[in-house]
Parts: C-alpha cells; sequence; structure tokens
C-alpha cells in the first residue's frame, strides 16, 4: 500500500499549523500511533517554518510538501523555491552536525533541525536545478530499523 497526498500553501506563516495537524490526522487515519503523529507534526512544523522563513523570499512563494505512506513509514518532502545561499549553507552545515552542542556551539539557530534529526530516521536536503531547496524525511514506524541501521522509536 503507497497513497501520496501533495500540498501547497501560500509561504506564510500562518498555514503552517493546518498543514501539521492535516499530515498528524494521515498518520493516524493510517494507524500510526499517536506517538509517531505527534513527532510527525513536530518535524513537519519545523521543516515548514524553515521553508516558510528561508525559502519563500518572494510575495507569491509557494512551499509544496509530499506525503508518501507506506505500510511500514512515512516520507515527507517539503520544497520551497530557494532561499538566500547563505541560508542554504547554513541548513546544509547544521544537517551535517552530528549532535546538539556542536550546533549550539556553532549556530545561533538550527536547533529546530537538529530536533527533525533526532525524531526522523532519515534526512536529506536538495537543491533542485531549478534552485527550489527540498528536505526530505523519512520516519520509519515504531521498532523498525532504516536502511543504515537506526532504531526508530
Amino acid at each position: 500500500m503507497k497513497n501520496s497526498i501533495k500540498l501547497t500553501f501560500p509561504g506564510k506563516l500562518e498555514y503552517i499549523p493546518a498543514i501539521r495537524k492535516f499530515v498528524s490526522g494521515v498518520a493516524m487515519s493510517n494507524k500510526f500511533s499517536n506517538k509517531f503523529a505527534f513527532r510527525l507534526e513536530i518535524i513537519v512544523d519545523e521543516i515548514c517554518n524553515n521553508a516558510v522563513q528561508h525559502g519563500s523570499l518572494s510575495a507569491a512563494a509557494q512551499v509544496e510538501v509530499l506525503v508518501n505512506i507506506d505500510l511500514d513509514a512515512m516520507n515527507i518532502s517539503v520544497s520551497d523555491s530557494g532561499g538566500k545561499m547563505k541560508d542554504i549553507k547554513r541548513l546544509k552545515d547544521v544537517l551535517a552536525l552530528t549532535n546538539k552542542e556542536e550546533i549550539e556551539g556553532k549556530f545561533e539557530r538550527g536547533r529546530g533541525m537538529d530536533i527533525v534529526k533526532t525524531l526522523s530516521s532519515d534526512i536529506h536536503l536538495n537543491v533542485l536545478p531549478n534552485g527550489r531547496t527540498e528536505i526530505k524525511v523519512i520516519k520509519f514506524r515504531e521498532n523498525l530499523q532504516n536502511p543504515n541501521g537506526k532504531v526508530t522509536n
């Protein structure tokens, strides 16, 4: 079983709570646990906030959320129209660091993405040829192991 849902919303913060709750509801309706759905809300909130604040530079900016639901995982992809190169570099740097202390010592901001890394089974950043920035997150159902050997909880 694999279902996909695609959402597009204006690059404005006030849309994020509805997107977050919708994705959480999708998880619950697909028999993922309350804990899983709550953690997914945190992930979606942070990634969407990042897309709006750093990747939606024009008034007409759109953020796209793609949700793929499998029996054992949910894959979330959030893409924005692309931010400033300094913001993209900082995001790459935050995602490359391995622990909270490194992030806190090096960056004033970025702790939210550290939380996303902690709650996710896998995370990737792509800068697409058209300039769009995309963050892909995989969250496996509890007690499953991702291909990199990380057990989710």
